[in-house]
């Protein structure tokens, strides 16, 4: 035999022993797959079969897919869903109890019944817009009132805090009338209304304001007499703390007149709106000034008016024994 026949035959001999390898590698994976034992039908897993022949195959989305595997038979899917954990559920903050709706009668209704929806107010058949002036300081005596609106009639009256006034009709717009001084005497709002007497016509209601009249920024701290009745009144201000002397008809803070003094008291008018302030004497030293220290209360001596003779002076009988003798 030459070299060439015995490299064939040597080739034939290695290709039929791959050959049976493969077939025997075969056979034994094949029945590796069907002698391998069934996986546990309560679990929700499978396990994948790692074969040479089989191609990748993606994972199934939903249980209800079927995987096409042609080696391993269909199995049925059991999932098992996971038990609660047994949390407490709170109470709920946002829920509030409504109490049932009651009748006329006393009793409960459901909640499901429909209440009766309210009435609405008819607008009133007057218009009160508004009031001229809107505004006054108290103790300023009467004044004038004037009342704007409409659907106004000459049997209509406006009223003041419940007080009705004699009224000026001038148009179906406008009213008047003159507010007397005791309604003003003192400060707060005030009710206004227009209305006719049997109630029937009434308007709206606006407000009167009446505010505190400016009061003079002093105090009463001492008194200087003089000896013919003008006395001069020690005022000091609150602010800067300043002190002046005054006297009767001086006029200080720019709009208020002394009219009067007394040991007790001074008041002080107000020239323009006329109102009268009283300024009480207190019991503090201040000083007037480096030259002279003014007491709470200091007042000069005056003269004591000579006694008057009487018709028969008093005889003494001393005097009647020296005087001489008359003579006739």
């Amino acid at each position: 035999m030459s070299a060439t026949e015995g490299t064939q035959s040597t080739h034939e001999r290695k290709k039929l022993i791959a050959a049976i390898a493969l077939g025997a590698l075969a056979i034994f994976m094949v029945a590796r797959a069907f002698i391998s034992p069934t996986p546990n039908r309560g679990s929700s897993t499978r396990r994948p079969v790692n074969t040479a022949a089989r191609a990748p195959q993606t994972t199934p989305t939903s249980p209800s897919e079927v995987r096409e595997d042609p080696l391993v038979p269909p199995q049925p899917i059991r999932y098992t869903w996971p038990e609660p954990t047994g949390v407490a559920v709170g109470r709920n903050i946002f829920a509030y109890y409504a109490p049932p709706a009651t009748n006329r009668a006393g009793g409960s209704q459901p909640s499901g019944a429909n209440s009766p929806a309210p009435t609405p107010t008819p607008p009133p058949p007057l218009i009160l817009a508004s009031l001229s002036p809107p505004s006054v300081y108290a103790r300023t005596g009467e004044f004038t009132l004037e009342a704007f609106g409409d659907k106004f009639t000459p049997q209509t009256r406006i009223v003041i805090g419940g007080n009705e006034l004699p009224t000026r009709f001038i148009s179906a717009q406008q009213l008047a009338t003159t507010v007397p001084a005791a309604l003003v005497a003192s400060e707060g709002p005030r009710q206004v209304i227009v209305r006719t007497p049997d109630g029937k016509l009434f308007s709206n209601t606006l407000m009167l304001n009446v505010a505190p009249p400016p009061t003079p920024p002093f105090n009463y701290i001492g008194l200087i007499g003089g000896r013919r009745y003008n006395d001069t009144a020690v005022l000091q201000h609150r602010e800067n703390r300043e002190v002046i002397k005054v006297q009767r008809g001086d006029t200080v803070g720019g709009r208020f007149r002394v009219t009067s003094i007394s040991e007790r008291a001074v008041e002080l008018t107000d020239t323009q709106l006329g109102v009268k302030h009283l300024l009480r004497y207190e019991e503090t030293r201040a000083n007037v000034g480096e030259a002279m220290s003014v007491r709470p209360i200091e007042r000069s001596r005056r003269p004591v008016p000579p006694p008057q003779p009487s018709e028969q002076p008093p005889t003494n009988s001393d005097d009647e024994d020296e005087k001489p003798p008359e003579r006739w």
